[in-house]
């Protein structure tokens, strides 16, 4: 691909490696990678969107909440400018997840909300929509706000049916608020 100057499948191969390097936990080489694959997009704004995206992910994960946030409101601006939505719900996420760490948690159920609006609006994946409800029971619990905290991850439950690994984790919140 370098040899022949193919920047799509530069920009592809770049985007593996910066997945593997996540998925091993290598939060730092992962970023690097993704950046190297933004750096050869052209003309494709939904690749740009969901690349910023990646990478505000991957900031979230080095606790880099400034550059998280940065990533995510820029996927969100070139997806408005594009009209791609596919990353809108993950990128409310980046943000309230953002909020939480900094235990900012009535501004972090905000996004989370907005981001569960925008995801439902343009039919975001189940895992999104998700995440999202099992995030907002977690800034309801931060909020003391039991009842709705509950109401928010059994949302999660009916939806994540089959993702063995998420719904561990709702229930692992599930038990946190009943011991509460």
């Amino acid at each position: 691909a370098e040899k022949t100057s193919n920047k799509t499948m530069l920009n592809v191969y770049f985007k593996g490696l910066s997945a593997i390097q996540s998925r091993w936990g290598y939060f730092e080489k992962a970023a690097l990678y993704e950046k190297k694959a933004i750096s050869y997009i052209e003309d494709d704004c939904g690749a740009l969107s969901i690349a910023l995206a990646n990478l505000g992910v991957i900031y979230s994960q080095l606790k880099d909440f400034t550059n998280a946030d940065k990533m995510a409101d820029s996927s969100i601006k070139v997806g408005k400018i594009c009209n791609v939505w596919n990353s809108v719900g993950r990128n409310y996420s980046i943000l309230g997840n953002s909020q939480m760490e900094q235990k900012n948690y009535r501004n972090a159920l905000v996004y989370f909300k907005t981001g569960m609006q925008q995801a439902l609006l343009h039919h975001n994946s189940k895992s999104s929509i998700g995440i999202l409800h099992r995030r907002m029971g977690d800034a309801y619990e931060a909020l003391d706000s039991l009842s709705q905290a509950r109401e928010s991850y059994l949302h999660a439950l009916k939806i994540i049916e089959g993702d063995h690994e998420m719904t561990n984790a709702v229930y692992l919140s599930l038990s946190h608020l009943s011991y509460k």
